[in-house]
């Protein structure tokens, strides 16, 4: 391999480096974070959840 070809390999793999690097380092508020909490006042979702825990406990009583 020529010194040109190993400079430009080395050039272009530390560009990969900086921008993965760059990436690392960002932190996006995003997924469930940026929804959490949103229900807590909201009553479908209390009813939901009220829902839920009577099957779980239907269930478990029921041995499943």
């Amino acid at each position: 391999m020529s010194t040109e070809a190993i400079e430009q390999k080395l050039t272009e793999l530390s560009e990969r480096v900086e921008a993965l690097e760059g990436k690392k380092t960002e932190k996006k508020k995003g997924g469930w974070q940026a929804i959490a909490g949103q229900a807590k006042h909201d009553e479908h979702f209390r009813e939901a959840m009220q829902l839920g825990a009577e099957l779980r406990a239907k269930a478990n009583a029921e041995g499943h």
